[in-house]
């Protein structure tokens, strides 16, 4: 693997990160790399991710603004993907679980032969 060309984008905002450009031979050295950046990133602030125009850097760098001012008010909000497009959504995983009609949850233990079953309401 070997990498051609390094351009940094954008200006220095004051906080020491900024966004580097690798380029490889092709892409599938450049899909290697994406592929396991979780190795890359183990123990190092390293983040790694696909292309972006500016003007899409620059719509998520709003929706984590927002996203921030959301959450520091208490809301229960995330970012996720809604037909390619990132949007700020409630998550609803907390909220089911808040409702005062919810249903009682219920655990079942089962020993390892199966005979016996147990169930738990809480």
């Amino acid at each position: 693997m070997e990498i051609i060309g390094v351009t940094r984008l954008g200006r220095n905002n004051g906080n020491g990160a900024q966004p580097l450009k690798l380029t490889f031979r092709n892409s599938e050295e450049a899909m290697i790399v994406i592929r396991n950046k979780k190795k890359i990133n183990k123990n190092r602030k390293i983040y790694t991710d696909l292309d972006r125009t500016l003007l899409r850097r620059d719509n998520m760098k709003k929706l984590k603004d927002e996203l921030k001012i959301r959450k520091d008010k208490g809301e229960n909000v995330s970012i996720k993907y809604v037909d390619n497009t990132p949007r700020i959504v409630t998550s609803s995983s907390n909220l089911k679980l808040n409702k005062p009609n919810s249903p009682q949850l219920a655990c079942i233990y089962q020993n390892v032969s199966g005979l016996n079953t147990t169930v738990d309401e809480f």
